[in-house]
């Protein structure tokens, strides 16, 4: 009887996603089984646990799990099969790591070094999807948290709203201008959503490209008909790749 209720339990409780339930349960119905039993079958609670809270990503509550039930297997299994976890325990990290965006696989490898072309790749890419998805009718923080968000996501280093101090002689003006995103330290980033683009805001993204003694720099407006239309770049001639 208790070998069956211990199989409807096994299914029941897994198939629910009841992790923890269920392995209080298998323990309280192995101890009635004798000593003998109760340790062969605890191996199999172990591997069950394995299989199922890695496929399903609970690598914490795996852990735990695992250190609590091998424990009562006895020092010699115990010491051995934590090797066997922590193997595991391993690749599951690297490959929920290699699932992540090949963006962020392209940073991570070189990210501190990331050329600026495929910087702005990934930027003119990311406004592509927003315009598509969004329109042009929204107001210009609307685009910029969007964009700030996409950055993020793909693990790519961006400033918001950064007020920058500007050195005159020997006064010194805090918050004298104002970045909408600044990417990695080399990609001024103006967003704006107005029609028709006025010429100024070129000459205004130069002057701050000038003060931060950057090459490149980005206006990006989203009040267009075609994408296209909207991506203009700037460039500061005497300014340096990165900050």
């Amino acid at each position: 009887v208790l070998q069956i209720l211990f199989s409807l339990l096994l299914f029941v409780l897994f198939a629910n996603n009841r992790y923890h339930s269920c392995a209080l349960a298998f323990i309280f119905l192995l101890r009635e089984q004798g000593e003998k039993e109760y340790k062969e079958q605890m191996q199999l609670l172990f591997s069950l646990l394995l299989f199922v809270l890695f496929a399903n990503n609970r690598n914490h509550y795996c852990a735990l799990a695992f250190i609590f039930l091998l424990r009562e297997q006895g020092e010699k299994e115990y010491k051995e099969q934590m090797q066997f976890l922590f193997s595991h325990l391993l690749f599951v990290l690297f490959a929920n790591i290699l699932k992540l965006n090949n963006y962020f696989l392209l940073s991570s490898v070189n990210h501190f070094k990331m050329e600026i072309n495929k910087l702005t790749g990934i930027v003119v890419d990311l406004r592509v999807k927003i315009h598509s998805r969004i329109g042009p009718g929204c107001f210009e923080r609307v685009y910029e948290e969007i964009l700030y968000y996409e950055l993020n996501k793909l693990y790519i280093k961006v400033h918001r709203q950064l007020f920058l101090p500007i050195q005159y002689e020997e006064l010194q003006i805090e918050n004298a201008y104002k970045l909408d995103l600044l990417v990695e330290n080399k990609l001024v980033l103006e967003l704006k959503s107005v029609s028709p683009l006025p010429s100024v805001y070129f000459k205004q993204l130069k002057t701050q490209l000038g003060l931060l003694n950057l090459k490149h720099g980005m206006i990006l407006n989203f009040k267009v008909d075609l994408m296209k239309e909207g991506i203009h770049r700037v460039y500061n001639n005497f300014g340096e790749e990165e900050s």
